[in-house]
């Protein structure tokens, strides 16, 4: 995807977390992982990935339910709309 975070000259380097990766290769993956390390890893679901982000509580943000600028990890990106 040509406007996609991923592919944005400022988000590239090896400090950088992988993104924009297929949900097979990910599965693929973490089959390699376990059989590596004889334990198993999967994908979270999407309930523990949200309790997670969240931080373990049961506000809509870890820091309370109104969203705040300081502490959101987005970029707004200028898209041209005809």
């Amino acid at each position: 995807m040509p406007g996609a975070v991923w592919n944005r000259a400022d988000f590239k380097g090896k400090n950088q977390p992988a993104t924009g990766v297929h949900d097979t290769d990910i599965d693929v993956f973490c089959k390699w992982l376990s059989e590596k390390e004889g334990r198993t890893y999967r994908i979270p679901t999407i309930y523990e990935f949200e309790y997670a982000s969240r931080a373990g509580t049961d506000t809509l943000f870890w820091w309370g339910d109104c969203p705040d600028d300081r502490r959101m990890n987005y970029i707004m990106l200028d898209i041209d709309h005809d």
